[in-house]
């Protein structure tokens, strides 16, 4: 079989080794003037009472699992992301006169604030008093 063509492939290649075996893409356009049973003017068919409350009660039963599905996803994401704005923090904290505060952690009853001069100064969370001072070396 050749492979030779009188013209580029319909692609737009002109490659030898780009066509194909078969014939190009040219070829007359065709309408099949056969029975369309869309466009037949046949009586309507009857139908099945009981095929047509099968389909009622399966589509009103996806239907409810659909929306029991999508309250369920709400749900998840108001109960996964209540808690998104963090933990609580004390509304303020003294420092001692002199420090500039660089960083913050909090821990269960303790939160730390770590200062400029390479301090960390633990204070009691209910309280707010300084607990213990520790030198970074």
């Amino acid at each position: 079989a050749s492979r030779v063509r009188d013209s580029a492939a319909p692609s737009g290649t002109s490659r030898e080794s780009a066509l194909s075996r078969r014939g190009g893409g040219a070829a007359a356009i065709r309408k099949d003037k056969g029975d369309d049973p869309m466009t037949e003017n046949s009586q309507e068919q009857p139908v099945d009472a009981g095929t047509v409350k099968y389909l009622r009660i399966l589509v009103t039963t996806l239907s409810a699992t659909m929306i029991l599905g999508f309250i369920i996803i709400v749900v998840l994401f108001v109960i996964r992301f209540s808690d998104a704005m963090g933990p609580t923090l004390p509304d303020v904290i003294t420092l001692p006169d002199g420090t500039t505060p660089t960083a913050f952690t909090r821990g269960a009853g303790w939160y730390a604030v770590v200062t400029s001069d390479d301090q960390i100064l633990i204070f009691d969370l209910e309280s707010g008093d300084l607990r213990q001072t520790l030198q970074v070396e």
